[in-house]
């Protein structure tokens, strides 16, 4: 079994990362997304009952709405945001190149735990080194977005474009709503495969308390 995937989205300070991430919670949070999707996994499938211990009929209960479906993503969605981990479990990192790989390490740590209590975690931190986002990779091999925007470069905050991203977000040729639909499009992509092959592994256990939290 596997769990939903990370996304992490890489680019330049202000290249509306933040705008993007808020756009998919506000889209797969919504009381609005009760609807039709592939397959009612998280509504009927086998995963959620053997996961719970509960039975088919009181997980039905729980979780289906009127008309008997539910979107997987329906409120799993997790932003962690770049300025907010720096306003909390990195308060104490500057941008220093060093500064910023331990920050990056301690986000891709909690993205992984995270990820392991059933969520899509959505990453919105810059990364700016292609060294440092390898390791991020050998943590929790998050799918790169890289989140393009031109004019944003600074000798005192450099930034690597990553070669090989698994999507482009060009904020110079499309507007916000087209962005978010392109990033909405491409989560629903890679979350219809896992299932529709059965392969999401939903934990219904609660995110760990903040004493157990990585650093």
């Amino acid at each position: 079994m596997s769990t939903f995937p990370i996304i992490w989205l890489t680019g330049n300070s202000g290249a509306g990362k933040t705008t993007l991430a808020e756009g998919m919670k506000e889209y797969f949070n919504g009381d609005a997304l009760c609807r039709p999707f592939v397959a009612n996994v998280l509504c009927h499938g086998e995963v959620l009952s053997k996961q719970s211990g509960e039975s088919h009929e009181s997980m039905h209960k729980t979780f289906a709405p009127q008309d008997d479906t539910m979107h997987p993503l329906f409120r799993r969605i997790l932003i962690l945001d770049g300025d907010e981990m720096r306003a909390t479990v990195s308060v104490d990192e500057g941008f220093s190149r060093e500064d910023r790989r331990r920050h990056n390490l301690r986000v891709a740590r909690l993205a992984k735990l995270f990820q392991s209590h059933g969520f899509l975690v959505i990453v919105a931190v810059i990364a700016p080194f292609q060294s440092v986002r390898d390791e991020l990779t050998e943590i929790c091999d998050p799918l790169w977005v890289y989140v393009k925007r031109s004019n944003l470069e600074a000798d005192d905050h450099p930034y690597e474009a990553p070669e090989h991203p698994a999507i482009v977000v060009d904020n110079d040729e499309v507007g916000i709503e087209e962005g978010r639909e392109m990033l909405k499009g491409f989560i629903e992509e890679k979350v219809r495969g896992k299932v529709a092959l059965g392969s999401v592994s939903i934990n219904l256990s609660p995110p760990p308390p903040p004493s157990l939290l990585p650093v």
